[in-house]
């Protein structure tokens, strides 16, 4: 559900309040950017894909039934959007090869389990990986994820267990292989 000042907002966007969907786009952009990151792992694509999520979003706002936020419902045109990619790279041979190689920041600290991390993101389905990374990517509710994703709760859930279960699979494979 929208509070108050976003319901004022998408009002004034909705009549063409340019600053208005300025102002939302400020609020939700990071979020759903870290998220499709995530989901694609590829920063020049991520940037891309937000960009055409909120030319989509701008066109469409008239569309927007206010049922849920307007970040569930950007994150859900912007995971379709991550979505559609992802697939089209799977057509591509070689192609999980190539979701494997992150830019990652030699400089951080923890530049080792990020990579194990992504690597192990890589292995999972479109359908779980998004799961994975609304839950904890961006501290989404079981439901919130359900209404981005427009699948029943119960279907989050199994596609959490399970992506939990390949995720820690896949770590354990990595870092045997690093022994």
């Amino acid at each position: 559900m929208l509070n108050e000042p976003e319901r004022e907002l998408v009002i004034k966007a909705r009549k063409g309040d340019a600053m208005a969907f300025g102002v939302l786009a400020q609020k939700y952009g990071p979020r759903v950017y870290g998220a499709v990151l995530l989901m694609v792992r590829n920063p020049q694509d991520a940037e891309d894909i937000v960009q055409e999520a909120f030319l989509k979003a701008l066109r469409n706002i008239g569309k927007f039934r206010q049922e849920a936020s307007f970040g569930t419902w950007l994150q859900r045109i912007a995971y379709n959007l991550a979505y559609d990619l992802l697939r089209k790279r799977r057509e591509i041979p070689g192609s999980d090869l190539l979701l494997l190689k992150t830019p990652i920041d030699p400089g951080t600290p923890d530049t080792l389990d990020r990579l194990e991390l992504m690597q192990a993101l890589a292995v999972l389905s479109p359908e779980m990986r998004a799961v994975v990374v609304l839950r904890h990517g961006e501290d989404l509710s079981i439901q919130e994820i359900a209404d981005v994703l427009k699948i029943p709760t119960g279907t989050v859930k199994s596609r959490l267990y399970n992506g939990y279960r390949r995720l820690r699979d896949e770590l354990t494979r990595l870092r045997e292989e690093q022994k």
